[in-house]
């Protein structure tokens, strides 16, 4: 599944709902619309979504799963 991982250079930066972004999250392409990001701000990978995980609301990959 492609996801939108967001760059280390913009973590604790605002999203258009009050909350932050987190270096290394993933978002889904509703996700990225809904906040507004910019396309600055992330980068396009693909992973499976049985590799994913949720840490403290936000959602992550296992490091070596990531194909960008």
């Amino acid at each position: 599944m492609v996801y939108y991982q967001v760059k280390k250079e913009y973590d604790n930066k605002r999203r258009s709902d009050g909350s932050i972004y987190v270096a290394d999250e993933l978002l889904t392409a509703a996700e990225v619309k809904r906040y507004n990001t910019p396309e600055r701000y992330i980068k396009a990978v693909t992973v499976s979504k049985k590799k994913t995980y949720f840490f403290f609301g936000a959602r992550f990959a296992d490091v070596e799963q990531i194909a960008a």
